[in-house]
């Protein structure tokens, strides 16, 4: 028996890259996988690739920006599949190439409404129905879901990691006198994979050239989201 036999699986962001390979990764698993995505001919082709390995898919176009869509994927795969077994967070966008100064409000906005509040929306609607079906949440907030704290940890975080990009990577460029932002962290973020150029693991202070200069990242290479999607 396949591991994920018997397991529904929603994959936001799954029409390309990361969420592509675990979209597959599932289905040949033995799950039924429900794609989302925003470019419908992508999601297609993945469902159709899918299909052909005999997997168990179902392509929802849409963006997480949008509530409605977000109620139609939660609709449509409890009409096919009648539970909601696991949800994978992985739609994302960035504004890559723009320093800190030259992002207007718009940008940022739409950032953190895919990034961020887009992650909100659909957890909102799948806990519900995770619930229902009796399945155990990893959620580390959960047991204060009701009292505000997952949206204080997640403004949070958002300043905290704004502000350890500008402390490890800006402050140099933008003013040469920068060197202190005020914001600390509750721990050292960790690169575990690709982050560096020998690929080992290690603490962001002890390399700051793997933020500093994104020409040291290991992107686009083949395999690698095949090799993330394998990850837990």
């Amino acid at each position: 028996m396949k591991r994920l036999e018997g397991k529904v699986a929603v994959v936001t962001g799954g029409n390309a890259g990361i969420g592509e390979a675990i979209a597959k990764r599932f289905a040949d698993e033995g799950a039924s996988v429900v794609i989302t995505g925003r470019r419908q001919q992508e999601l297609d082709h993945v469902v159709n690739v899918i299909r052909l390995h005999k997997g168990t898919v179902l392509g929802v176009a849409g963006s997480v920006t949008d509530d409605t869509h977000v109620q139609d994927v939660i609709r449509r795969t409890l009409d096919s599949f009648g539970k909601i077994d696991v949800l994978v967070n992985n739609a994302g966008i960035g504004a890559f190439g723009k320093r800190l100064h030259e992002t207007d409000d718009t940008t940022w906005a739409n950032v953190f409404d895919v990034n961020v509040t887009g992650v909100f929306r659909m957890t909102r609607a799948v806990i519900p129905q995770m619930l229902n079906a009796g399945a155990r949440l990893n959620y580390q907030c959960f047991f204060h879901c009701q009292s505000g704290w997952p949206l204080w940890f997640g403004s949070l975080h958002g300043i905290q990691g704004s502000a350890g990009c500008l402390h490890q990577g800006g402050g140099g460029r933008i003013c040469p006198r920068w060197n202190s932002v005020q914001c600390r962290e509750p721990r050292p973020y960790r690169y575990t994979h690709g982050g560096l150029p020998d690929g080992k693991s290690r603490h962001a202070s002890d390399d700051s050239r793997a933020i500093r200069d994104p020409s040291s990242w290991e992107t686009g290479r083949g395999g690698e989201y095949d090799s993330l999607s394998r990850v837990g």
